[in-house]
């Protein structure tokens, strides 16, 4: 049975205004609660109220605003903090924002990255290396492109992390009792 006290519903109205914020009308503008009310088959002031938390929406609405942000139910009424469970769960594990997971995801060399390194090096990180090499990936995502140097010195952390998994790779495979699966 659910329970309404694990849900924190005063974050209802701030996700749709930050979800419909984030969507784009043909011109590339942000849409308008007119716009996002029409879609809904809602009038403007019903979406102004869900977005002020002075009502909140049924639970059609709620489905119908799911589909449309393309989110889970969770995530709008401040159950989980990203979109979607297994954004939160990758996010709770790896401290990485989800608008990186959602790059990380999208982006072919990365998928083939991260299938790597959970069939090939999880079950030898003993001493949480990848933990610091997905902090210095993000670190690296997140330069700007004009800061060089420390550009450059996240690219030598994840070079790091990836040498020492290698070695622990090494040290494990010689002798098959020491492994960590």
């Amino acid at each position: 049975m659910v329970n309404i006290n694990d849900y924190d519903l005063s974050k209802v109205g701030n996700r749709i205004r930050y979800q419909r914020e984030l969507l784009k009308n043909k011109n590339g503008k942000p849409i308008t609660q007119e716009n996002l009310a029409e879609k809904l088959h809602i009038s403007r002031q019903t979406l102004a109220k869900w977005e002020n938390g002075a009502t909140y929406p049924s639970y059609q609405d709620m489905v119908n605003l799911c589909k449309l942000f393309e989110c889970e139910m969770d995530y709008l009424t401040g159950k989980i903090p990203c979109k979607t469970r297994e954004n939160t769960d990758i996010q709770k594990e790896t401290k990485l924002e989800e608008n990186t997971i959602k790059r990380i995801k999208t982006s072919s060399p990365f998928r083939q990255f991260i299938e790597y390194m959970s069939k090939g090096l999880i079950p030898y990180d003993s001493d949480n290396t990848i933990e610091k090499l997905f902090g210095s990936i993000e670190k690296y995502i997140r330069t700007p492109d004009t800061e060089f140097s420390q550009s450059a010195i996240a690219m030598y952390e994840i070079q790091d992390s990836l040498s020492k998994l290698r070695m622990n790779i090494q040290h494990q495979e010689k002798d098959i009792h020491k492994r960590l699966f």
